[in-house]
């Protein structure tokens, strides 16, 4: 978890302070000489888990009306937190902590098979979180309602006095790190692909780069000979098909990248299954078990990039070669391991029956606009640039 390390003025005394923004949405300012808590301030209000932090104890206080083993609910912020590693950027002269944010809620409720036998089960691959997954928990969630919007945000906090100089909502809710310099610039990879130079002053964009993929990086910056460097990564993303790229710029730098391939997002034809709905909720709660800690959750109508595949996107050879890959370790060189160990062939298959089943929903969904395009005699629309509003 990324911390910054400072001296600051708190309460008319210069302090030796560390910094960090975690993951459970408080701003913490700690005396870095004996550990004592000086601030515990939200920096989201985008927090439902708990009221405030007791500044005696250092523990932040649940909130009594968000208790999910008793009311299964969105719970804000999520598991990946409100921050998490991406690096923040203090500017010590200001008092000024730039970090970028989110607000993404997570659905909790206890394990089914712990509500129904008291017992829990850990998972030996993958994480063990004690919540439901599968039918189980989409069923309550359907009960509990929509899921609250997602929203990502850049922001120069005060983390004595707990305000927001500025704030910007981003356009992506995931987005990478940041660094400011001395020269007044805060440069960040935002989510969309984008590279941007703001002021550190109010936030405003003053420059930015098209990098055709997504940010989840962090940023350096370092001197050569007088030149000045900023360097970070970007990768693929669920528009471009590309490989992970560093990328350093400085000024009066000219050069442009060329557009990569767009990745394929039409759900190929899937092979013939005759999965009974019992098979299917198997396989749709042993795959959130054991395979979304990777591949991602299914149930979502977009094809997502991530370092592993969408398995809806699987080819004909990948799917006849299943039970090879997730019971014999075929792709163990790759980073794919066996679970031998855990599923037998009969629970292998329903996990892939289950998979085709999801592809063939977002397939056919694909093929009805696709029609619905053709009639139109529409094009997708260029990606947008517009840029997200001031909060």
């Amino acid at each position: 978890m990324d911390i910054a390390l400072g001296e600051m003025n708190v309460d008319g005394k210069m302090t030796k302070v560390l910094l960090q923004a975690p993951k459970n949405g408080f701003f913490y300012v700690l005396d870095r000489s004996d550990g004592k808590l000086l601030r515990a301030h939200p920096y989201t209000e985008g927090i439902t888990w708990a009221t405030h932090v007791d500044m005696t104890t250092g523990r932040p206080v649940e909130n009594p009306e968000v208790i999910y083993e008793q009311d299964p609910q969105w719970i804000l912020p999520a598991n990946a937190g409100a921050h998490n590693w991406e690096p923040m950027s203090f500017d010590q002269s200001r008092g000024l902590m730039y970090f970028y944010y989110h607000d993404y809620a997570n659905f909790y409720s206890l394990d089914e098979a712990f509500v129904k036998t008291g017992s829990y089960e850990i998972n030996p691959i993958g994480l063990s979180l004690g919540i439901g997954v599968g039918p189980y928990r989409q069923a309550l969630e359907k009960q509990a309602g929509p899921r609250p919007e997602s929203k990502g945000y850049l922001t120069a906090f005060d983390p004595l006095t707990g305000q927001h100089k500025w704030r910007v909502r981003l356009p992506s809710v995931f987005n990478g790190g940041v660094v400011a310099t001395a020269s007044d610039l805060l440069f960040q990879g935002e989510g969309n692909g984008i590279f941007k130079a703001r002021s550190t002053q109010d936030g405003r964009e003053l420059w930015s780069f098209e990098a055709y993929g997504g940010f989840s990086s962090s940023v350096m910056t370092y001197m050569i000979e007088g030149t000045q460097y900023v360097a970070t990564m970007v990768s693929g993303s669920g528009e471009y098909e590309r490989p992970g790229e560093l990328l350093v710029f400085a000024l009066d730098g000219d050069q442009r990248l060329a557009e990569p391939p767009l990745r394929p997002k039409m759900i190929p034809e899937q092979p013939p299954s005759n999965a009974g709905q019992q098979q299917l909720d198997a396989g749709n709660t042993l795959y959130h078990e054991h395979c979304s800690i990777c591949h991602r959750g299914l149930g979502i109508t977009t094809v997502v990039a991530t370092a592993t595949p969408d398995l809806r996107m699987m080819s004909t050879a990948t799917h006849g070669a299943f039970e090879a890959i997730v019971l014999g370790g075929a792709k163990s060189a790759l980073g794919m391991p066996s679970f031998a160990q855990d599923l037998n062939r009969e629970e292998a298959e329903a996990i892939r029956s289950f998979v085709i089943s999801e592809a063939n929903k977002v397939r056919k969904q694909q093929q009805a606009q696709q029609s619905t395009d053709d009639a139109a005699g529409s094009a997708p629309p260029p990606k947008s640039e517009d840029q997200a509003p001031r909060a």
